[in-house]
């Protein structure tokens, strides 16, 4: 049996963001979400994207102006990510394992999508 990182990389990480809707779709949905809860950075302006995949949560988050760590285990999906955002974003993108989060991050973060 193939493990998630194996079945990202073969089958799901070309066709992700065309299963949940299309990219811009996915965006807008997760901004509508994050309006209705009146997300914005309150402390430290921290948020941590664990899973983040194509960043269908973290460039909602840069929008509010958040800085975003956003981690995923494929590294097609992260630099999907990457390439919407412009290089100066406050973004830290890593290639791991979501559970060991705190190898890439700091203490305090307000916020964990």
């Amino acid at each position: 049996m193939a493990t998630s990182k194996e079945h990202y990389e073969k089958l799901l990480a070309p066709v992700y963001s065309w299963m949940l809707g299309g990219f811009e779709a996915s965006i807008q949905r997760n901004s509508r979400l994050f309006d209705r809860y009146q997300l914005a950075p309150q402390g430290s302006g921290h948020a941590v994207d664990l899973g983040a995949g194509c960043g269908f949560q973290s460039i909602p988050l840069l929008m509010r102006g958040y800085t975003v760590t956003a981690i995923d285990l494929n590294e097609f999906l992260l630099n999907q990510l990457r390439e919407h955002v412009p290089a100066t974003a406050a973004l830290a993108t890593f290639t791991g394992d979501m559970l060991r989060f705190r190898d890439h991050v700091c203490d305090g973060a307000e916020l964990v999508a």
